[in-house]
């Protein structure tokens, strides 16, 4: 079979893990930007000695914040610098690998679900290279979003009175274990890449084939001559040659001689 040019669509159940990428990579961007990946509360003494309670959203790069002491006080999401954080204090190892891992899981995933759009209008033929790469990237992309919720064990969240996950960081939860889901499919793909292909991008060669002619073959053909010849003893001799012209234009001779006693009554 033969692959005539390049064809629109050719692995049309790719679009499930296209489709899947998608929602994965705005849960892992919102994970990363979001300033609600969880939530701690603590208690605050202000100069007159009155307590209150404060709780605290935080992302891996913003902060929002709001004291429900204060009753509508209003909410407000800015970066790290803030009255709240004006130090790199709270910015231990844990914070800090998680924020790395937001990076690189966002910029893995915005390259996957490019790559993953690729084979949808173009067709990478038997190889599979190309989904074992783009394979490994999605593992990649997945496993490094769920090491973002290595922030909960940050000291920010392990010293507060309570430290709970909150939609951001839930979102990176689902966005991460749908990229792992979107690496089995694709390694399914590989093990059965013809269910992902459309059969339409294979077509059966129809090459120009003379037509055949039917050749009589001529049957063989015989031809028998008998010579009888009489010897002065009164036998007979009779030679009988039988010629067979073969299909092939070859001749087969047989000869055969035969001799007759004179008979004894006169």
């Amino acid at each position: 079979m033969a692959r005539e040019g390049c064809v629109c669509c050719p692995y049309p159940l790719l679009t499930i893990p296209g489709l899947l990428s998608f929602i994965a990579l705005v849960f892992i961007w919102v994970a990363a930007i979001n300033c609600n990946f969880f939530e701690i509360s603590w208690q605050l003494t202000d100069e007159s000695g009155q307590t209150r309670a404060a709780l605290l959203s935080v992302g891996l790069w913003t902060v929002q914040s709001y004291f429900d002491a204060f009753g509508g006080g209003g909410s407000f999401c800015a970066g790290w610098n803030n009255a709240f954080f004006t130090s790199d204090v709270q910015l231990d190892p844990p914070l800090k690998a998680a924020r790395a891992f937001s990076m690189m899981s966002a910029c893995t995933g915005t390259i996957a679900f490019c790559l993953l759009m690729v084979p949808m209008c173009l067709s990478f033929g038997d190889s599979h290279q190309y989904l074992i790469i783009l394979c490994g990237m999605c593992i990649f992309t997945g496993v490094a979003t769920l090491f973002d919720l290595l922030a909960l064990s940050s000291d920010i969240c392990t010293s507060a009175s309570s430290c709970t996950l909150q939609g951001a960081g839930i979102l990176a939860i689902v966005g991460g274990i749908l990229w792992l889901m979107i690496a089995g499919l694709l390694f399914w793909a590989m093990k059965n890449p013809r269910s992902f292909q459309d059969e339409s991008m294979y077509v059966v060669s129809h090459a120009s084939v003379p037509a055949v002619q039917a050749i009589a073959v001529p049957e063989p053909t015989e031809e028998k001559e008998i010579r009888i010849i009489q010897n002065g003893d009164g036998s007979t001799t009779k030679t009988t040659t039988v010629t067979v012209t073969n299909a092939d234009g070859s001749k087969t001779v047989t000869q055969t001689t035969q001799i007759i006693p004179a008979s004894p009554f006169p």
